[in-house]
């Protein structure tokens, strides 16, 4: 048996954790898989599963995670501000600005809430016509940035990219070189691909990564998910 990790989800939170899991394996046939459309097989199974054991993204209700789906701008704040939780990253008050009125975002939404959050701490911004675009789908280069500000990643100052299609001095230009020098992009060539729509399991990839990265939460991704046997953890 495997010894158990001491995960930062401690008590009550852990053991709901678990259950949530328990709940989501059972129909498969392999029960340290959490999900029947992602195999061992699969690249980004250990992040996958790394990401669902820390409660920051989940499938959906027929227990599938659909990796090939694309992810919307809403999905990634919400899945980012998740993450920055689970490292326990506080961000300065005094760096904060109210937030705005954005045409396409209601307070009633469910990804409200995280927006809200990434917008105030200045890790995310809004169209010039002061709308969100929450349904569209996340770019590469927005997801970069994206994690690399709310992820408070060192700036990698002794890059020097390889990728052609990455303007110099652009927006997104150093958040690619700081997720290139923690090994969280490893893309091959001279194409980065900047407008490429990231898909479920891409992004699962660069926030797993990211997270490990920063330190804070333990690497158990070769742990096996195992079924709760009814005992909270001490």
């Amino acid at each position: 048996m495997k010894k158990t990790s001491k995960l930062m989800i401690k008590g009550f939170l852990a053991a709901v954790l678990l259950v949530s899991l328990t709940v989501g394996n059972a129909g498969n046939a392999d029960a340290s898989q959490a999900y029947p459309d992602v195999p061992k097989t699969h690249k980004s199974e250990p992040n996958i599963n790394f990401l669902t054991r820390h409660g920051i993204i989940s499938g959906f209700t027929d227990n599938t995670f659909r990796p090939e789906t694309p992810v919307t701008r809403a999905e990634a704040s919400r899945i980012i501000v998740g993450g920055a939780d689970a490292l326990g990253i506080k961000y300065p008050a005094k760096n904060k600005r109210p937030m705005i009125k954005f045409t396409d975002l209601k307070t009633e939404h469910w990804y409200s809430k995280p927006i809200q959050s990434m917008y105030e701490n200045r890790l995310i911004n809004g169209f010039p016509n002061k709308s969100f675009r929450p349904g569209d789908t996340v770019t590469k280069a927005q997801l970069a940035r994206m994690i690399s500000d709310a992820f408070q990643m060192e700036n990698a100052t002794n890059v020097k990219l390889k990728y052609t299609d990455v303007k110099i001095n652009g927006w997104y230009e150093q958040a690619v070189k700081n997720l290139f020098a923690a090994g969280v992009i490893t893309d091959q060539g001279t194409q980065f691909k900047p407008n490429h729509k990231m898909t479920r399991a891409e992004v699962s990839d660069y926030i797993a990564e990211a997270m490990l990265d920063n330190g804070a939460i333990m690497d158990d991704r070769d742990e096996e998910i195992v079924p709760w046997d009814g005992s909270l953890p001490n």
